[in-house]
């Protein structure tokens, strides 16, 4: 009996120092955390090519059917357009494909604006698929 305490001993600290290297389980992301880390994106990127990870299949294969020249021409109508700063997600209500977000922001005169976000599942992970915006009421 007295020669088993110190293997146990040298087992439970083995498993101990293990356990302690291993990477903690990250829980699933939300919709609305999708969406901050794709607004993010957006505002950083240099080219729509740089989305492409967070498009919906039917959004990512819409997109790449255009021109080089019309993807260029998308890319600068979506940043000339897309002036909101601030994004806020006030609502994430599920859906049977994903989410529908109900998001908020300010454009450069501070004037509020509101969209309605839509997210679907695709493969286990959260994809854009469309945005819209409008003034706040």
């Amino acid at each position: 009996m007295l020669s088993r305490t110190p293997l146990t001993l040298v087992a439970l600290i083995t498993m101990l120092a293990l356990s302690a290297t291993l990477p903690a389980q990250q829980p699933p992301q939300s919709a609305t955390q999708f969406y901050m880390a794709y607004k993010a994106a957006f505002h950083k990127a240099k080219s729509m090519n740089e989305l492409f990870p967070y498009m919906a299949k039917e959004k990512l294969e819409q997109v790449k059917s255009a021109s080089a020249a019309d993807l260029k021409m998308m890319w600068s109508m979506a940043k000339d357009l897309y002036v909101f700063s601030g994004e806020k997600v006030v609502k994430e209500t599920a859906t049977p494909s994903g989410a529908t977000l109900e998001v908020q922001a300010v454009d450069p005169e501070k004037n509020n604006y509101r969209a309605t976000v839509t997210l679907v599942k695709q493969n286990n992970a959260w994809k854009f698929l469309e945005e819209d915006w409008s003034p706040a009421k």
